[in-house]
């Protein structure tokens, strides 16, 4: 039902109008039905971006900015991520939960802890750019702990890499690098 029916109908049942479209009332009425329907418009499309499992792609690019994420994928996915990261709480502190976030910007971590230190390592793969990298820790560190000492290993070389490899230690120590070399790789390693 468009506006010029809406207040078409509430006229009649007054029983004042005539309402046959020529009348100088029809001719008002549909003077603000033009501006009227393309309010009604917008606000249909503001309705269905208020909620991510509607919007647009325009709306999806708002939700990604109000998240702090860049657009990458196809729109499900882009849903997907959204809805993930608008589902973390007060009570996603969890190992599981963690996993589940990073899984949610399209990296996957396994978490190294030192309860005594109260620090947690991150080995992470799955983002290859130094600008996605940089986004995504500073997407993350909205949701970590304060407390705790966070540290978000992108290398390829990590020290589980090391240990799970066919080589030993003298195998490594014969490469000739320092501990430096093999510790500290370019923009690969975060700590918040």
């Amino acid at each position: 039902m468009t506006a010029r029916d809406t207040m078409a109908s509430a006229l009649r049942s007054t029983g004042l109008y005539t309402l046959n479209g020529k009348t100088l009332v029809d001719q008002e009425l549909l003077a603000y039905c033009a501006a009227l329907d393309t309010l009604y418009e917008r606000l249909e499309v503001c309705k269905q971006d208020s909620f991510i499992g509607t919007a647009s792609e325009t709306g999806l690019l708002r939700w990604e900015a109000l998240f702090g994420l860049k657009a990458h994928g196809s729109l499900e996915e882009r849903r997907e991520v959204l809805l993930q990261c608008g589902a973390v709480q007060n009570t996603s502190n969890t190992r599981s939960a963690f996993l589940e976030l990073f899984q949610s910007i399209g990296v996957e971590a396994t978490i190294l802890e030192d309860p005594v230190g109260q620090e947690l390592c991150f080995s992470c793969t799955g983002l290859d750019d130094p600008e996605e990298r940089a986004d995504a820790v500073a997407y993350i560190q909205r949701f970590l702990p304060a407390h705790l000492k966070v540290l978000l290993d992108f290398r390829e070389l990590s020290w589980n890499t090391i240990d799970r490899a066919a080589q030993t230690f003298d195998e490594w120590d014969a490469k000739g690098c320092t501990w430096d070399q093999l510790d500290l790789i370019g923009e690969a390693l975060f700590e918040i």
